[in-house]
């Protein structure tokens, strides 16, 4: 577009022709019958020459897409800075619920050897039955928040794969 406005601004030259006939006869049959027969063609041939003088149209036009051009430059560079700050979050929130992963996972593998602990000691007659159902309640709940860190990890991947297109693996055809 910017191109074409600059060439808009430039004076145009171009050769221009036209060719017809006419009949001239009384009777329309004959009249039709020697405009068609091309008796009496008419030739124009010219040269047409068109400039803009003072209206300052095509410097205006030319500047409006310039700067519509600069324009649609920022917003690609604008659009390429979201997509690297959106790829960055992603790329974080993962490493944030992978490490919500471990955390989950060592706490169940505590909360596991303490209830065969607390289990040892009630079998014995050391410990009361409160303590075993707490600790059983202990270990169901994080159980069931590893399960959901687990989750909310691989929706994390899935998030970040997408944003970098990679959501569906490319089939290679042979």
């Amino acid at each position: 577009r910017k191109e074409a406005s600059v060439s808009d601004s430039n004076p145009n030259l171009s050769l221009v022709g036209q060719v017809f006939g006419s009949g001239l006869e009384e009777k329309a049959s004959e009249s039709m019958g020697e405009a068609l027969s091309g008796s009496r063609p008419k030739y124009y041939v010219g040269i047409k020459f068109e400039t803009s003088f003072g209206s300052g149209y095509q410097a205006e036009d030319r500047i409006n897409k310039t700067v519509s051009a600069e324009l649609e430059k920022i917003r690609l560079d604008r659009l390429k800075q979201q997509i690297e700050i959106d790829l960055l979050n992603a790329e974080r929130d993962a490493k944030v619920k992978y490490a919500n992963v471990l955390s989950t996972s060592e706490q169940l593998a505590l909360r596991i050897k303490a209830m065969n602990e607390i289990d040892k000691a009630y079998t014995q007659g050391r410990v009361d039955i409160k303590n075993v159902i707490d600790a059983m309640n202990s270990l169901f709940d994080i159980e069931v928040a590893h399960g959901l860190a687990i989750g909310t990890y691989q929706i994390a991947l899935a998030e970040w794969a997408s944003i970098r297109d990679e959501l569906i693996p490319d089939q290679k055809t042979e």
